[in-house]
């Protein structure tokens, strides 16, 4: 008589495990990624104890039964709230009533590339708080998320300056400040020649027998517009500060 003790066959983990639904939809539910669960369903197979993905409330004593590490604070979250399950009887709902979307109003583009930073924004949040927990498919799936809402973003953006090139409302920066620099230049020249200018003019208009006046008057007259120039260079200088249109007339009326 043959005394050899057989070993315990291994457990089979290609075997198919039959569930209600798919992977992808107990990981949205569960907050994790389809091959997480299918990770649930090995170690389940390995130890003759399926995870009860249809009854979220006994996950997390399935957990401590089967994993090692500790509960997930989302099984014992799930463990504690009161989740029907599929042989409780459901009671019968009212028929939901119509719901009016009419005051609901469409996003312009522009809108929505403001809400898609909104949107990734929060994607980063969420993924921040994922990476300091020690859960890699929480973090896996959350990247994914924050991946996907900064492509649609990039993509929004793209389209947006396209359009706006393409209407006229954004112009090249460089272009408008070259142009601005030539522009405060020539006036910078025109204002310094003001005086003189101013002088030449008044001289040419004035009758022959006034010349002699001029010449006396002159030497008042260029410290008068000289004077006037560099004030009104100071009003230009300060407009930033001004708060109001009462700021300014009560400047000029000094």
């Amino acid at each position: 008589m043959d005394s050899t003790v057989k070993s315990k066959a291994p457990v089979n983990t290609r075997k198919h495990a039959a569930f209600a639904r798919q992977y992808s939809n107990y990981a949205q539910e569960f907050d994790s990624c389809a091959r997480a669960i299918k990770a649930w369903v090995k170690f389940g197979k390995q130890n003759n104890d399926l995870p009860p993905l249809d009854r979220p409330a006994e996950m997390a004593a399935w957990w401590a039964r089967v994993m090692k590490h500790s509960v997930p604070e989302k099984l014992l979250a799930l463990s504690r709230s009161t989740v029907p399950t599929s042989e409780s009887p459901q009671p019968d709902l009212p028929p939901a009533a119509p719901r009016d979307f009419s005051h609901i109003r469409g996003l312009d583009l522009n809108e929505n590339v403001q809400e898609l930073r909104r949107t990734l924004a929060i994607d980063k949040h969420l993924l921040d708080e994922a990476h300091a927990g020690s859960e890699e498919s929480l973090v896996a799936l959350r990247e994914r998320n924050y991946k996907s809402s900064f492509e649609l973003l990039r993509k929004a953006e793209i389209t947006l300056q396209n359009l706006q090139q393409g209407s006229g409302n954004l112009i090249d920066r460089d272009s408008v400040e070259v142009e601005l620099a030539q522009v405060l230049e020539s006036l910078r020249i025109m204002r310094e020649t003001m005086p003189r200018r101013i002088l030449a003019e008044f001289e040419r208009l004035l009758p022959r027998r006034l010349a002699r006046v001029f010449r006396i008057i002159e030497r008042f007259l260029v410290p008068a517009v000289e004077k006037v120039r560099l004030a009104e260079e100071e009003i230009f200088r300060n407009l930033r500060s001004f708060e109001s249109p009462e700021a300014i007339r009560s400047l000029l009326a000094a």
